[in-house]
């Protein structure tokens, strides 16, 4: 069972890092595939042919799909199986697409659903109670400071609506940490694993979720950038995005995948590391 395990979180984040240089080589097709389809939308709406905030057209949130699963596929392949990534199907500079990525979308997809249908739990609860605190008509948008709730509720009603609100973010947070090693364990195990990725990271929440926080640090550098240069235009805009989107591709998506991939194969005990060996 991998739930009695102990994760080494500094380890696995290790081998994140120097797992880099492999998935830039072997997956630098497809790291570029989903550069251009993070930075399609930005550059569309920067160019005024996509309204900011609105609806991508399907053909392109499809091509963004079909290059998050190949880059995906290719990169827990790398991950996983090391130096046995080719006997695994991995395709020219990480260009493939098989059963793993047909996998990776069921898992996906299975997980989306259950996610949904807690999502909808929730909101049934939260509903009740607002009704039972008799804050249901309440317009919540022109609430903007915690004086204005209080102005409509008690502090007991406060509580459990805090305690509500707490408990479900902690719910999805859980949930989305265990069901992390999804594309990991469906690459791995040659076969989907969607809800029951839930036993392969259990007993591993604090360190898959310390991992995470610590691999998310280019993402949050980005994000923190993206901030800082919101007053480009015109093509520093669009030169901003495009190195925006490279970083993801590059820096980010890797790491995690690394990490990922690392954490799936000391909880199932395999033997392969990024270097192959």
């Amino acid at each position: 069972m991998s739930g009695g395990r102990r994760l080494p979180v500094w380890a696995c984040l290790g081998e994140a890092v120097r797992f880099l240089p492999r998935a830039w080589s072997g997956a630098w097709a497809a790291l570029i595939l989903v550069g251009l389809a993070e930075a399609a939308p930005l550059v569309l709406s920067s160019l005024g042919k996509l309204p900011p905030g609105g609806w991508a057209p399907a053909a392109l949130v499809v091509a963004a799909i079909a290059a998050v699963l190949v880059a995906d596929g290719a990169l827990y392949r790398l991950g996983v199986f090391g130096g046995q990534a080719r006997a695994e199907g991995l395709g020219f500079a990480g260009l493939q697409f098989g059963l793993p990525e047909l996998r990776l979308f069921g898992a996906q997809a299975l997980i989306s659903l259950f996610l949904t249908m807690i999502a909808i739990a929730a909101v049934v609860v939260l509903a009740v109670a607002l009704t039972a605190a008799e804050l249901n008509g309440v317009a919540f948008g022109k609430i903007h400071t915690l004086a204005d709730l209080r102005g409509l509720a008690g502090p007991v009603q406060l509580g459990v609506l805090g305690v509500l609100v707490v408990g479900i973010a902690a719910i999805f947070l859980l949930l989305t940490v265990r069901f992390s090693l999804y594309g990991a364990a469906t690459v791995g195990r040659r076969r989907v694993v969607s809800l029951n990725a839930l036993g392969v990271a259990e007993g591993s929440f604090w360190p898959l979720l310390f991992g995470l926080v610590l691999a998310s640090a280019p993402a949050v550098a980005l994000f923190v950038w993206q901030h800082g240069m919101s007053g480009l235009t015109g093509r520093n805009l669009l030169i901003f995005h495009g190195l925006q989107a490279l970083a993801y591709a590059f820096v980010q998506k890797p790491l995690t995948a690394g990490f990922l991939s690392a954490a799936y194969r000391r909880l199932e005990y395999l033997p392969a590391g990024p270097d192959g060996k």
